[in-house]
């Protein structure tokens, strides 16, 4: 980008900035400070930045998005956005999940999901008692974010555990 180029990007971003509404700008304010940074180090911490920023309004979504990231997780966000200009919310957050999700780990998860294929309510277990047990396993087989497809899968799962 040449030094005029960058000037004038600089100058519509500001303008654009100022045409906002205070309120709006004042809630992507409250937003980023309710999401805060990631830098991409932690799995765990990612996980807890997409859960926060399921909660931002949609329409600040992604701009929360691009200003709490950080480091690596800010170059796997922009890959993601250059393969997928008009990506969906689920589709950048599985995305990051699968980028941050070590191979080591995903082989491990073999067990854990045949077990949840196969886990069952035992005949006078109460059905809280399964449901735990069942979410339990399901959270460590597949972490949050999760894909819709798994959703599904997770609920004919414990269906068919409860014998229904």
């Amino acid at each position: 980008m040449t030094p005029g180029g960058l000037a004038e990007a600089i100058r519509e971003r500001r303008q654009t900035e100022a045409e906002q509404p205070r309120e709006m700008r004042e809630e992507e304010r409250y937003c980023i400070e309710q999401v805060g940074l990631c830098s991409g180090n932690d799995v765990r911490a990612i996980y807890t930045w997409l859960r926060e920023l399921d909660t931002v309004p949609q329409m600040l979504r992604l701009r929360v998005m691009d200003r709490t990231s950080r480091g690596v997780l800010k170059e796997v966000l922009r890959e993601h956005q250059r393969r997928q200009p008009h990506g969906q919310w689920e589709g950048i957050k599985d995305a990051i999940a699968m980028a941050f999700t070590a191979k080591e780990h995903r082989v491990g998860l073999r067990e854990e999901l045949t077990r949840i294929t196969c886990i069952r309510k035992q005949p006078f277990e109460l059905l809280a008692v399964f449901a735990t047990r069942f979410k339990q396993l399901a959270y460590r087989a597949y972490p949050e974010p999760r894909e819709r497809t798994v959703e599904a899968h997770l609920v004919r799962s414990f269906c068919q555990g409860t014998g229904q």
